[in-house]
Parts: C-alpha cells; sequence; structure tokens
C-alpha cells in the first residue's frame, strides 16, 4: 500500500486488515508486515519504495558471487554443480534488470553438455572461457545492480528493417541505410534485423539518449529477443541482443519492441533496399599503412562508412552507426591534427577551400587529373612531396561486393600531403626551389641554369626560343610574323582566327578589359607597296 503519509498509510493498513478479516480471511500477522515502511524485504529482495528500486539482499549478493567464484576457477564440473549455478543467478534476475543478458551462454553449454551425456547429470563438462565471461559479468556487476518498479513510457518510435541487400531505419522522417559487409551477408535473416535494431540506435544516437524508445519491427524473432534480453535458440542472435543493451545501458535509454506488419513498414523496408553505394570505394589498407609511414597516421577519416573506414573515428556523410560524426563539412576540421580524405571527386573542390578557410593539416587522396580546376589550389597547398599510386590490382575496390573501381583501369591515383596554412606551404615551396642545388651552391638568378636533360649540358635559351617556334609550327602559327618572344599575341591572334570569344580570350591573356586587345593586338595589317620599308629595300 502506498501513502504520501505515514498516518495515511498506517490508517489504510488497519482498514485492509478490518475488511479482510470481515469477509474471513485470517491473517498471518507473522509474514506480515504491517507497520508502515519505505524499504521492505518481500520474496528476498528490497523493495525500496523512495528510489522506486528492486535489489538482491547482501547476503544474497555475497552467495552468489561465491558460487560464481566457484565455478570459475574450474576447468570441469558436473554438469548438475553447473545447473545450480545457474538457478542461483536466474533466481536473481527479478532484483537484476540486465541479469538475462549474461546467463544465456551459461544455459547454452549445460544443455548442449547434458544432450552429450544422455541426461546424466553427474557427468562433468568443460567450464569454458565463454561460460567464464558470464561468470565473471555476475562477479563484479552484481552488487551495483537494481531494477525499477516502474519505467515511464515510450517517447520515439523508431523504425528499422533488413533485407539482403542492407539495412534501413528511420526516425521522424528521417532515414538512414547501409549494405551489408561481405561477412555479415552469410547472416541468417534473423541476426541480420537484430543488426538493423543495433544499426539504426547507434545512427541515431544524439537522438535517443536518455529516451525510452519504442523500436518497430517485421521481424517477430527479432522483436521477442529484443524484449526477453537474447535467446538460446542462436548464439548469433543472442550476442547481438548483448550489444543492442549494452549500447542502451550506456546511453541511459531503454527500449520495448513491437512488431509491425511489413506491409506498414514501407519507409524501413526501402531504406534497406535502395543503398546508394557509389561512395563505398575503399583504399588497399596494406597501401594505406605505407601512406600513413611517409605523411603519418591520421586523427580522423573524414569521408567514410562503416565499412569503408580506413581508422576507427570517422566521419560519415550521413547518420552511420559507428561514425563520430557525420558530414564532415559541418565540423571544424583544425580541431584534428592531423585528418585523412578520401573524398567523392565531386568535393574536391569544396574540401581544398575548407582546408585553407580553417587552416587545417592532413593528406588527400585524388585522382591524377591534371587539367581539374582544383590541380593548381591542390598544388599550392602541399607540403611534402606527392606520391603516385600506381595502377594495379586490389587498389580501390568496393568493401561489400569486393568490385574493382573503373576509374582504375586508366588513371593513377595521387596522395598529397597539404596544410591550409600559407607560411607551410611556402616552406615547401623554398625546399622544392633549394632541392636541385649542389653542395654549397648559392641562388642562381638565371631561372634556365638548372634546366638540363641528361646527358647534356644545361639547356640554353637559344634552344628553348627553338622549342617555342617549334611549338608554334605545330600550332599553326606563322612563325615569319611571330617570333619565340610574341606567343601571347600569337596565341591570342589564332584564338581570335578561331572564334574563341573574347572572354576566354582576355581570360587566358591576362587582359583585365576588350579595349586592350582590340588597341594593341587586334589590328588589321596593310599591306602597301610604297611603304617606307619597301622603298628603302628597294
Amino acid at each position: 500500500m502506498c501513502c504520501s503519509s505515514l498516518e495515511g498509510c498506517y490508517d489504510s493498513v488497519q482498514d485492509t486488515v478490518t475488511v479482510l478479516r470481515k469477509v474471513g480471511f485470517c491473517i498471518n500477522e507473522g509474514k506480515s508486515v504491517l507497520e508502515p515502511t519505505q524499504c521492505t524485504e518481500y520474496l528476498g529482495n528490497i523493495i525500496d519504495s523512495v528510489n522506486m528500486t528492486v535489489t538482491l539482499p547482501k547476503c544474497k549478493t555475497e552467495k552468489l558471487v561465491q558460487c560464481c567464484s566457484t565455478l570459475q576457477k574450474k576447468e570441469r564440473q558436473k554438469i548438475r554443480e553447473v545447473a545450480r549455478v545457474i538457478g542461483t543467478i536466474v533466481a536473481a534476475i527479478p532484483a537484476v534488470e540486465i541479469g538475462k543478458l549474461y546467463y544465456r551462454k551459461l544455459e547454452s553449454a549445460k544443455i548442449c553438455a547434458l544432450d552429450g551425456a544422455k541426461g546424466n547429470f553427474d557427468e562433468c563438462m568443460a567450464v569454458t572461457d565463454v561460460m567464464k565471461s558470464d561468470l565473471n559479468w555476475w562477479i563484479n556487476e552484481v552488487a551495483n545492480q537494481d531494477r525499477k518498479i516502474f519505467r515511464k513510457g515510450t517517447e520515439i518510435d523508431l523504425y528499422t528493417d533488413a533485407s539482403n541487400i542492407g539495412w534501413g531505419g528511420c526516425l521522424n522522417g528521417q532515414s538512414t541505410n547501409g549494405k551489408w559487409s561481405t561477412g555479415e551477408k552469410l547472416l541468417h535473416i534473423n541476426a541480420l534485423e537484430l543488426k538493423a535494431i543495433l544499426f539504426a540506435l547507434k545512427s541515431f544516437a544524439h537522438h535517443l539518449k536518455g529516451k525510452h524508445i519504442r523500436v518497430f519491427s517485421d521481424n517477430t524473432t527479432a522483436v521477442n529477443y529484443v524484449n526477453e534480453m537474447g535467446g538460446i535458440k542462436s548464439l548469433a542472435c543472442n550476442d547481438i541482443c548483448i550489444e543492442i543493451w549494452d549500447w542502451i545501458v550506456k546511453n541511459d535509454a531503454w527500449v520495448s519492441a513491437s512488431h509491425i506488419p511489413g506491409k506498414d513498414n514501407t519507409l524501413a523496408d526501402t531504406a534497406s533496399r535502395q543503398c546508394n553505394d557509389r561512395h563505398e570505394w575503399k583504399l588497399n589498407e596494406s597501401m594505406f599503412r605505407e601512406l600513413c609511414v611517409t605523411f603519418g597516421t591520421p586523427d580522423i577519416d573524414l569521408f567514410a562508412s562503416r565499412l569503408n573506414k580506413q581508422i576507427k573515428r570517422f566521419c560519415s556523410w550521413k547518420p552511420d552507426p559507428e561514425a563520430e560524426h557525420f558530414d564532415a563539412f559541418t565540423i571544424n576540421w583544425a580541431q584534428f591534427e592531423l585528418i585523412y580524405m578520401f573524398p567523392p571527386f565531386s568535393l574536391i573542390s569544396r574540401c581544398l577551400q575548407k582546408m585553407r578557410a580553417e587552416e587545417a593539416r592532413g593528406w588527400l587522396v585524388v585522382p591524377l587529373w591534371t587539367t581539374q580546376p582544383w590541380m593548381g589550389t591542390l598544388l599550392k597547398m602541399l607540403v611534402d612531396e606527392p606520391r603516385i599510386i600506381k595502377r594495379r590490382k586490389n587498389v580501390l575496390r568496393h568493401p561489400s561486393t569486393t568490385e574493382e573501381h573503373p576509374i582504375m583501369r586508366h588513371t593513377k591515383l595521387m596522395a598529397c600531403s597539404l596544410s591550409g596554412k600559407t607560411y607551410e606551404n611556402k616552406a615547401y615551396l623554398q625546399r622544392v626551389r633549394t632541392s636541385y642545388w649542389l653542395h654549397g651552391d648559392q641562388e642562381r638568378r638565371n631561372s634556365i641554369d638548372h634546366i638540363t636533360i641528361k646527358p647534356h649540358k644545361e639547356v640554353s635559351k637559344d634552344t628553348i626560343a627553338r622549342w617555342i617556334r617549334r611549338m608554334l609550327v605545330m600550332s599553326g602559327v606563322d612563325t615569319t610574323k611571330y617570333s619565340a618572344g610574341s606567343v601571347r599575341p600569337a596565341a591570342a591572334s589564332k584564338a581570335k582566327a578561331m572564334a574563341v570569344p573574347i572572354t576566354f580570350i582576355m581570360a587566358k591573356a591576362g587582359w583585365s578589359s576588350e579595349a586592350t586587345f582590340a588597341k594593341c593586338y587586334d589590328k588589321i595589317i596593310v599591306q602597301d607597296s610604297d611603304t617606307f620599308q619597301d622603298a628603302v629595300l628597294e
């Protein structure tokens, strides 16, 4: 009986006793508690009405720890003794909220041994490391456990589903999904449905912490395993359930699972079957480790998923069960000492801009596309010599299908160490500029002195002029009118003759206005036999 005051509770007890006696019941006063109290022992457990919890008495806790410790020290034990310890554990579960998670391995091993012994409880069985892991939890944790008498109603709904392709989850209209790894594809669909619940919980962790969550799944086995905190029919499903409830406890949450017909679980079902994996490619792990030796081990992988991450800490582009952050462009990259990026190719330019703006430092893997607009910016941000990743087998594969990226058939990759800090870029350029000097040399004033083609001598300016004239001829430029020193007007005139828009010519030649080109370069040359030159020559 509960009441807000001591006197009120006492009166209620007396009234109840009186009514029960009047209708013919006999009250066993020795087994009854007729004095109001806020903490009492009932059916072997302590009920606390202040904290609204049920706990084990100290004597039962000590007995349970002793039983588990004794069995843990054994390598072999009679099946009967193992069953006795399991019975002691099961008797304690009403006062241990998550106790069901940590006896199923013992129970499964006992059933297997008993089956082999043809039902003889006096046969001995091995006490395996798996069994000892369950025993160890009871030894170390039971003293700190309790069970809440009441829990608040569910506060948020999470829909999950799994298919043979991948998993999907939906929360408040926002969905997330992912493909299975090659190992996960081998699991039974029941285990995959539980995996989908686990991944969805982790993906939406920032929305679910401290909440009572209602999880909807169209798989009845998954629903029962979650609500019962595991089972002994499938150890794989039981292990996933332990992961689910470990996450729940760590995030101060609670889960109640409910079944939903598949036809009503459309959002999660669609998410599990329509996985966009165009950006899931992964660089060969051994090659990544080699680059780490060269450029340093990064703190975080900014463009990854749980399938293609190179290091434990990573950022995904959408909610991911293992990601530390999602959407790399919403966080400050400067908070990390060294970042690693292998972004979708369409985001390379944006990555370079963010690195420069936040003065971040890291290394980036990109295709060796020298004509791309971002290549100039990338070269200006270098702080070390780029490493070329040659085309070879297994360099870039999909982690789910092991398919090789088609780009590797015709393109090389390049790993670049970059910095958004200008002074670091300038320091690298200085090192590169002086790296060809012989020991004791001083800076050379002529910028062409160092151009050589082994085993020949240094290239002269006349040779370079000859090269330029040859290039002009190959381009269709009349070298009788233009010399090697007139490359800009020659190129501009040729472009004008080929109907290239004037805006393009201005941009490439560096003129600020169209008038400059028209006034100084785009002139009609008049051929007149009476000119001064002709007269002199005649």
